[in-house]
């Protein structure tokens, strides 16, 4: 089951800008509010100038060549480790999504994820209770906080999965598919997203430790809605190709109008983007939502009530592909022995 484990604990949270999509977009949030300088251990006198430039996140990337394929450009960016996908916003009809659709379509499988699910419970179980105590110490202890807040709520996630009566329910490859349907936004929360490895990282010598995996996501396909005196047409965007899907609800318009592939989007300091577009087009997307963000963003009105009802065709319609890929294909029955003919 280790594809569909986090290599690391990278992932502080998976907090979604989005509601109306199961994988979600926007910035990830910190697992807890910062805390005070002097509370974390940070000198003032640490700190960069006034003026000075903190580099947060590396540059993103906008090319279209990147973006098709993605997995040779990270692994010509890190070379020798390990590039996986994981699941995207355009549906879960992905490679990730249906290898794990397999996993939970059998018993064996659903029993070994379950495995998995405990395991994790009792490892942040174990961390909450640790840093608790720290804390309960000294409750000047920022970090102890931070890492107390962290792991209650990884533990709340898990438990949600391991009380789950609909998991138990899961009996072939189709309430398989509408279980994890309903419940990608929780598995990935709780670090079980499932991953796909495109590259394999080099082999290291023994006794050294590989380096971390770097994963993306692809935010891909576009969605639209039929313009009418009550639904207007900048819904569709600045060139009217529409919005990429799973994004209809953001204000974040260049992931809402460009397709885009998310780097290592927990790993606060180090994410970026990869643009199927330049950045002209991804800057012109901007302005184009700024300027007409009263009527992008809307909840309520008409146009919001088109652009989901357009997000739920485009997830029936991924619902039913995901359904079709994860069923083994029917063995062809061995004609009848002994079939004579009439010559």
């Amino acid at each position: 089951m280790s594809d569909y484990q986090p290599s690391n604990e990278r992932a502080k949270t998976n907090a979604s800008a989005d509601s109306t999509s199961t994988h979600g977009e926007g910035l990830s949030r910190p697992a807890v509010s910062p805390m005070p300088l002097q509370r974390v251990g940070i000198k003032k006198a640490s700190l960069p100038a006034a003026n000075a430039v903190i580099q947060m996140v590396k540059p993103d990337i906008y090319d279209p060549a990147a973006f098709a394929d993605p997995a040779t450009v990270l692994s010509a960016k890190y070379p020798g480790v390990a590039i996986r996908e994981e699941p995207g916003s355009q549906g879960i009809d992905g490679d990730p999504d249906v290898k794990l659709i397999k996993v939970l379509a059998t018993e064996a499988g659903r029993d070994n994820l379950m495995t998995e699910f405990l395991k994790k419970q009792t490892h942040w179980q174990t961390e909450l209770d640790k840093h608790k105590t720290a804390y309960e110490a000294d409750s000047s202890n920022g970090e102890a906080q931070t890492k107390m807040n962290e792991a209650s709520g990884k533990l709340g996630k898990i438990k949600e999965l391991v009380d789950n009566k609909a998991f138990w329910e899961i009996t072939d490859v189709t309430s398989a598919a509408n279980w994890y349907k309903a419940h990608t936004l929780l598995l990935s929360k709780a670090g079980f997203s499932p991953k796909e490895t495109r590259v394999k990282a080099a082999a290291v010598p023994p006794g050294v430790k590989a380096a971390a995996p770097h994963d993306f996501h692809r935010d891909s396909g576009y969605l639209q809605v039929t313009p009418s005196g009550t639904v207007p047409a900048v819904l569709n965007g600045p060139k009217s190709a529409g919005w990429v899907r799973g994004h209809s609800g953001i204000d974040n318009f260049a992931h809402r109008f460009v397709e885009h592939i998310h780097v290592d989007k927990d790993d606060h300091e180090n994410r970026f983007e990869i643009y199927n577009a330049d950045k002209p087009a991804v800057d012109a997307a901007k302005s184009f939502g700024a300027t007409n963000k009263d009527r992008l963003m809307d909840p309520g009105g008409p146009g919001t009530a088109a652009m989901a009802n357009a997000e739920g065709i485009s997830a029936a319609a991924s619902l039913t592909s995901a359904i079709k890929k994860a069923t083994p294909p029917k063995k062809v029955a061995a004609a009848a022995a002994g079939g004579g003919g009439d010559g």
